[in-house]
């Protein structure tokens, strides 16, 4: 149901309990009349992630963090709810693309995965080969790193950059010049778009100067996930400051 501030659209927000940067960015992109009403997912595990088990149990305990997190965010009765998390969302089985539908299931309103939101960008831009910048260490197959989903649908992955964060703390104080490095590696690659794909990166404007400098699109995940969200439910506005999507589609 509407009111004063979301006339337009009352959305929720699931956040890990760490990220300081997803519902700041959300609170810049979006238009007026849309209300950002934010829950945070506090897991259970380690605090840093700087091997494989510890990876795996923050992936299960953000999993099992954001339904309380949606049950709660149900009493304010969003239209839809966004996920906050990154690039656990893109993983096969349980976390992949069927992930926003289990969750509609659960509390009856749209879903809308980071995971579903690259789908439709991809497809939206006509773009198969893509080059990734995550905020771990990320070397090797990329079916490790939770991308297997983009190689069965027909997404060439081309190359992984890994800033070789092991917190939310070193990932949202990454310097801008090691990230600008890391996307130019990235354009070298010969990919038709870069992904990045931390929720916690302060990316919003630096993605989209990126755009022009290296001449393709920069789809920051939390401007993409904002996107997505807008044209699922049918808000079709332009805005010029946050990157191609935004502003052309």
């Amino acid at each position: 149901m509407p009111d004063r501030l979301g006339y337009r659209a009352k959305w929720g927000l699931v956040t890990p309990s760490r990220n300081t940067v997803i519902e700041t960015e959300l609170h810049r992109i979006v238009p007026d009349g849309i209300s950002i009403n934010t829950a945070r997912a506090v897991r259970e595990g380690p605090t840093k992630w700087d091997d494989d088990a510890a990876q795996k149990k923050m992936s299960q305990g953000l999993r099992a963090a954001e339904v309380p997190a949606m049950q709660e965010l149900m009493e304010c009765e969003p239209d839809a709810i966004l996920i906050g998390d990154g690039a656990y969302t893109f993983t096969s089985g349980e976390n992949g693309r069927g992930l926003s539908a289990r969750y509609r299931a659960l509390v009856n309103v749209p879903v809308i995965t980071p995971s579903d939101a690259y789908w439709a960008a991809f497809e939206t831009l006509g773009v198969k080969r893509v080059a990734n910048l995550g905020p771990r260490r990320m070397t090797g197959n990329p079916k490790e790193f939770g991308y297997w989903e983009w190689h069965k649908s027909g997404i060439d992955l081309l190359h992984l950059a890994g800033a070789d964060c092991v917190s939310a703390f070193e990932i949202v104080n990454l310097p801008e010049d090691r990230v600008m490095a890391l996307l130019q590696e990235l354009k070298d690659s010969g990919a038709e778009a870069i992904s990045a794909t931390g929720t916690n990166f302060p990316l919003l404007q630096l993605a989209a100067e990126a755009e022009r400098w290296l001449g393709l699109p920069v789809l920051h995940i939390n401007t993409t996930l904002a996107w997505h969200a807008l044209r699922s439910a049918g808000f079709n506005d332009r805005l010029p400051n946050f990157g191609v999507l935004l502003r052309e589609h």
